[in-house]
């Protein structure tokens, strides 16, 4: 949208041999032109949502205080960004973050020294042109510290956005320790998944039932093309974040936590990834991939299948745990029952006896 703003003429003036396009290949023309459109691609902005607004501005390199009215919390350690209706979503980030924020350093063993701006979007669509894909619900801006949420994919439940503003955080802590050279995409993804528990910034409740997809033929997408950017496809997409997962997953599990951290710091040191698992592992990464896809298939894929089914086998497991406490509940009532009517007829007989004694 600015590209274009910034590379036609204004309309009143767009026609075929008029003064605007004549005048484009001149020094002064330049000069005029870049003036007019910058006020043009203010007065577009300003029209748009406030969302919309404040994600370009600061994109573009404008003061944040320069948008009156729209900062619904500012402090030393973060900006919160939205509507007026949306102060008490505000309010959850700000009691949040501290909490957040110790979590992701103490996971990673860094300081997050950016001052996050979280720009909190109602409407799917204009999210939608902010980060180019419809299957995210939130997306970050490292390089000038932004993270953008979708409201609609995850204020159904609580968790759901805090996973989402966790993991978005991360990537902020990671491209500020690490040079996007040396950061290839799985392992930044593959990274904030493993520290915040989730998919992170796909659609709340997209990823389930995908882990099996990982280890499944056909359905494998090497490292190597995941380096740079992720598929399109949402069946794919949701395959390389859980291919990401699943890779940095494995190796904390079968090399220890330390070990990954290690890979991590070696690239903060400014090495690439091949010589960060090498120093790291003593192996190189297509190794390392080699060994966590054949741990996929045969009896690993069980316990793949396992954790994909996980919620619905504990909540099977603990349904049949209430089959034999109702029964035992039950016959105790029974049993009650029943021994409350045999007192009363011992009741009986004793009083009957009674009677014919002192009758006779």
């Amino acid at each position: 949208m600015i590209k274009s703003l910034y590379s036609a003429c204004p309309s009143t003036v767009k026609r075929k041999g008029s003064s605007c396009q004549q005048r484009m290949g001149t020094r002064s023309a330049k000069r005029w032109t870049r003036a007019r459109m910058k006020k043009m691609l203010i007065m577009q902005i300003i029209r748009k949502p406030v969302f919309l607004l404040f994600f370009l501005v600061l994109l573009h390199g404008m003061n944040p205080a320069e948008v009156r009215g729209r900062v619904i919390f500012e402090s030393d350690e973060i900006v919160i960004v939205g509507d007026s209706s949306l102060e008490r979503m505000a309010d959850h980030l700000l009691a949040i973050y501290p909490a957040v924020k110790a979590d992701l350093e103490d996971a990673l063993r860094w300081r997050l020294e950016t001052r996050p701006i979280v720009v909190l979007v109602e409407d799917r669509r204009i999210f939608e042109k902010m980060s180019g894909s419809p299957h995210l619900s939130a997306i970050a801006v490292p390089r000038s510290g932004v993270v953008a949420i979708n409201l609609q994919s995850v204020s159904s439940h609580v968790y759901h956005l805090n996973d989402a503003f966790k993991h978005e955080l991360c990537h902020l802590l990671l491209h500020e320790h690490i040079s996007r050279e040396n950061l290839p995409r799985w392992l930044d993804e593959g990274t904030c998944q493993w520290v915040s528990g989730s998919l992170g910034e796909i659609l709340a409740g997209a990823g389930s039932g995908m882990p099996g997809a990982v280890g499944a033929a056909g359905k494998e997408i090497p490292l190597h093309r995941l380096e740079h950017s992720f598929p399109a496809d949402r069946h794919l997409l949701l395959v390389a974040y859980e291919t990401s997962r699943g890779f940095v997953d494995y190796i904390s599990s079968q090399y220890g936590r330390d070990a990954f951290l290690d890979i991590l710091g070696n690239l903060k040191e400014g090495r690439d990834v091949r010589e960060a698992f090498l120093a790291a592992l003593s192996k190189p990464p297509e190794e390392v991939e080699a060994q966590w896809r054949d741990s996929l298939r045969g009896r690993g894929i069980w316990f793949v299948r396992f954790g994909q089914y996980l919620y619905e086998i504990l909540f099977f497991g603990a349904a049949l745990l209430t089959v034999p406490a109702f029964f035992r509940i039950w016959l105790k009532r029974r049993y009650s029952k029943y021994g409350d009517e045999d007192g009363e007829d011992d009741e009986k007989e004793d009083s009957s006896d009674s009677t014919l004694h002192k009758d006779r």
